[in-house]
């Protein structure tokens, strides 16, 4: 409605479309343009305002107070990480150009057998994040959410306590957030100890893991051998293997065109 009575206001040339008597014509009512200064509920420049704040307001003003008071931006410029987990999505819910590169390229992905198009209904080694994309395509799985989460640091309950961020933190801490957040369903990147705070993506599983049951105490990611040796989960090592495959095939693939 709003965007109507403006276009309704101005002519093409941007000039006002408006009479001798400051009247103008919206939806085959007659207004008055002096009416538009009123302060009532909804006036025309509260309107207004209200609009360029929505439509064109300063991102810099999205921000919060994080750890030592330092001041937090909400949103922030794009980068590799939000640009990957933009193309993702696009993937699990559609396509992508890159994906679809991505995935033509040996050291990534291939399938036994075909040298171009790759069947989703059958066995595929490699990526574990493009076989979910083939598994969703498939039908096999529902299609998740990949986001990019930032850890700002840490910050108890005690009064007071304005928090730490990343490069303070102990390394139980560190040790303990990360499990944390594997376990939640959280994708961890390699962190800089020079870094105040760093991303990590959600909505991509990690094979060895059972989501449905990590909150239950007598659960255990890995199994201990009789002599205290720890033993991977099969999903862990099965994973392991496809990326030795896929660099093994690429390799032969580079010497062959040598």
């Amino acid at each position: 409605m709003f965007i109507g009575l403006i276009n309704a206001l101005c002519k093409e040339n941007g000039s006002l479309a408006i009479d001798e008597n400051n009247q103008f014509v919206f939806e085959g009512d007659v207004l008055n343009v002096d009416r538009i200064f009123e302060k009532k509920g909804s006036s025309f420049i509260s309107e207004l305002s209200t609009y360029k704040y929505n439509y064109r307001h300063n991102h810099d003003q999205l921000s919060v107070l994080a750890m030592k008071n330092h001041r937090f931006y909400v949103i922030s410029e794009n980068n590799l990480i939000t640009d990957t987990a933009q193309d993702l999505n696009r993937a699990f819910h559609g396509w992508s150009e890159n994906v679809e590169d991505g995935m033509s390229f040996d050291y990534n992905m291939f399938q036994p057998g075909s040298e171009d198009n790759i069947d989703p209904t059958k066995p595929v080694y490699g990526s574990k994040i493009y076989k979910d994309i083939l598994s969703v395509r498939a039908g096999k799985m529902f299609a998740p959410n990949v986001r990019v989460v930032t850890l700002a640091g840490f910050k108890s309950d005690e009064p007071g306590d304005i928090g730490e961020d990343y490069a303070e933190i102990s390394q139980r801490e560190d040790y303990v957030s990360k499990f944390a957040i594997l376990l939640d369903g959280g994708l961890i990147f390699p962190t800089m100890s020079d870094k105040k705070t760093w991303t990590y993506l959600r909505g991509i599983t990690l094979p060895g893991i059972d989501y449905g049951k990590v909150k239950d105490q007598n659960y255990a990611v890995n199994e201990f051998r009789p002599d205290g040796s720890m033993s991977q989960m099969s999903a862990v090592v099965r994973q392991i293997w496809e990326y030795t495959m896929c660099e093994r095939k690429a390799i032969g693939s580079c010497l062959r065109e040598m």
